[in-house]
């Protein structure tokens, strides 16, 4: 079973600051639960996305459909944010090996998804773009 994995002076800063930015850890795999599975794939279809312009099209909606499930469904936010690569797999949606996908999570806040790639023969991340979800209520 996959867990988060927090450092024990970085748990201690986040129980006393609302500004600290908190970095999800992707560990091994965890068994997604098959009702969320297939309840996302009816609103995710599968799909290949083999280059960088198809996750520039495609991907922000995808995590940003993920993303506002996520806002109401705090059992599938769990499976999501804790290991999204993964959990992008299980739901067939295919990335290149290129693609980086990193998680923050600000105390009281929603998340936020940020999207990179690492170009063949670099070792320097490029950001393709990054999501996050804001409520605003205006009167």
């Amino acid at each position: 079973m996959a867990k988060r994995c927090y450092l024990p002076y970085l748990k201690s800063v986040m129980e006393t600051s609302s500004s600290t930015s908190l970095a999800i850890i992707e560990t091994q795999d965890e068994e997604i639960p098959e009702s969320i599975l297939v309840a996302v794939r009816t609103l995710v279809p599968a799909q290949v996305l083999s280059n960088e312009a198809e996750v520039r099209k495609e991907l922000p909606q995808v995590i940003g459909k993920l993303l506002a499930l996520c806002w109401i469904n705090n059992e599938l936010a769990s499976y999501f944010l804790s290991n999204t690569k993964n959990f992008l797999d299980k739901i067939k949606i295919e990335l290149p090996d290129s693609i980086i996908i990193e998680v923050k999570k600000e105390t009281k806040a929603k998340p936020s998804i940020t999207v990179f790639q690492i170009a063949e023969g670099s070792k320097y991340k490029q950001r393709l773009f990054k999501l996050s979800l804001k409520l605003i209520a205006n009167r």
